[in-house]
Order: structure tokens, then C-alpha cells, then sequence
């Protein structure tokens, strides 16, 4: 088995850090909005947090998780350093202004969990002195996750090879394409890929008919009219299992064979069952 810090070379051989990256500044400015409401407040901060952290790159998330010095995520967390800075010398100023940015603070909780932090360390002092641009900012719903893959020494390499193109996709489609709502968890589970590697075509086709059946059998008339809390389950299932295959063959396009091959055993199983009723 290779050492960690072999493997971490391993990987880090696949993941381009060769890309000019241009810092930019935070634009809004707490003087622009003395007559702003707290909800566009909330709103301008949030868009803006949200388009400093759409320019990192999955892998440069990677690379800055396995201990690697990153600009890219770096100046992340500088630039809401800034923010925070400039909130603070605001309120140093403008001190009747503390319960409106605690409401843009309380707005911000479920939505940008940067500029939520941000916030909160504006309004962490009493005496709202500006603080040094050094304070703590982590983006735990990525770094907590991903942090935990990067760091099992148990994953041979190879595994993790498999599983980090999906993980890139799945990353794009979570948090770039379109601003998060809430803000998810990154998940790092790769269940249906490794059901992939480890089943042929038949055992596979065999396992979803069984899941399903189970699924099915719990469902009566009714269910479809009220829309029962098992149909939107079953709903949610499906979905995710329909992301997790796209993932696979868009991360392994020599999946797709393996696929067809589960397809067509799928459709012979059920021209057998409805044949055999």
C-alpha cells in the first residue's frame, strides 16, 4: 500500500494547477447601503460571497485539502476577511446600526455560510474595533466531507481515483451550477458506483427489481392521490439514483456498456414477469 504522501502525489499528478487566477475584490461596501433594506442587504452580500466562491474549482478544493497552499481558496477566505472589516469599521462609526446587520446576520444563517460567518464575526465584539484580517473562516459543508476522503488511509489509490472524477461532477452540479438553496452537505458516498464495480449485469438488474418490489408493495391506491410520505420517499429515491448513474457515466463513460447490459437484462426480466402473470 502506498504511503500517504504517495498517494497524495498520486492524485495531485491529476489535478491541473496550472491556471491564472485574478484576485477580485469585494465590491459592496456597507456605505452603499445605508438605505437598503435588511433583505436586499442579506440578498447583495449573499450574491456576491456566492460569486467569489463559484470561481474555485473543485480541484482546487482538493488541493488545498490535502495540505497543499491554494491562492484560489485562500483569497475565499481573505476576501470575507475583508468584508468583515469593513462591516466592523461601519459599525464602529455607526453604532445605531447593530440591530439592522444583526438582522442581516440571522437572514444570512441558512443562506452563504461564509458571509454568515463574516457576520458574525462583525458582531462578536462589543466594541466593534476592527479586527486583524487573520480571523477563522472554514466552509465546513466542503472541507468536513472532503477533508475525510483525502485524509483514509485505508482507500487504495486506485479507488480514489474512481471516485474523485464523480465527486467533480457531483460538486458542479451541487454548488455551481446554481446557488445552493440552504447550502447541502457535500456527499462523498459513491454506493451505486461501487455496486457497478462489484456486480455483474445480472445481479445488479437483480437487486434494483428486489428494491423496487419492496418499494412497490408498500404502496396502495390511495397513496398516488395523496401523495403519501412513501411515494415521495420512493420519488427522492429514484431521483438520486438517476443522479448517481448520470455521475457514473459521465465520470466513466465505459460504464455506459455495463449499463445497457443491465438495461437489457432489466427488460427481459419483465417481459418474463408479465409473460409469466
Amino acid at each position: 500500500m502506498l504511503e500517504k504522501d504517495q498517494k497524495m502525489d498520486k492524485i495531485l499528478e491529476l489535478v491541473d494547477p496550472t491556471r491564472d487566477f485574478s484576485q477580485v475584490g469585494w465590491r459592496w461596501a456597507p456605505y452603499n447601503a445605508i438605505n437598503t433594506d435588511v433583505e436586499q442587504i442579506a440578498a447583495n452580500i449573499e450574491e456576491e460571497s456566492y460569486s467569489l466562491f463559484r470561481r474555485i474549482r473543485f480541484e482546487d478544493w482538493v488541493r488545498y485539502l490535502t495540505g497543499y497552499e491554494e491562492e484560489s481558496v485562500e483569497d475565499l477566505f481573505f476576501q470575507h476577511r475583508v468584508l468583515t472589516h469593513k462591516i466592523r469599521c461601519y459599525l464602529l462609526r455607526h453604532r445605531d446600526e447593530r440591530g439592522k446587520y444583526t438582522q442581516v446576520t440571522e437572514k444570512l444563517r441558512n443562506r452563504s455560510p461564509l458571509a454568515h460567518q463574516a457576520l458574525l464575526h462583525c458582531l462578536s465584539s462589543a466594541s466593534y474595533l476592527p479586527t486583524s484580517l487573520s480571523l477563522p473562516f472554514d466552509l465546513e459543508v466542503i472541507s468536513g466531507p472532503l477533508g475525510s476522503l483525502m485524509g483514509d488511509r485505508t482507500l487504495p489509490l486506485s479507488a480514489m481515483l474512481d471516485i474523485l472524477p464523480i465527486l467533480a461532477i457531483r460538486f458542479n452540479r451541487t454548488y455551481i451550477r446554481a446557488m445552493p438553496f440552504a447550502w447541502p452537505r457535500f456527499t462523498i458516498r459513491v454506493d451505486v458506483l461501487k455496486a457497478l464495480i462489484a456486480s455483474n449485469p445480472t445481479e445488479f438488474a437483480k437487486d434494483v427489481t428486489i428494491s423496487d418490489k419492496k418499494d412497490f408493495d408498500r404502496l396502495c391506491p390511495d397513496a398516488f392521490k395523496t401523495r403519501a410520505p412513501h411515494l415521495i420517499y420512493m420519488n427522492m429515491k429514484w431521483n438520486s439514483f438517476c443522479d448517481a448513474i448520470a455521475e457514473c457515466c459521465e465520470a466513466h463513460p465505459g460504464l455506459s456498456y455495463h449499463l445497457g447490459k443491465i438495461a437489457q437484462v432489466r427488460i427481459a426480466q419483465s417481459l418474463v414477469n408479465n409473460f409469466s402473470s
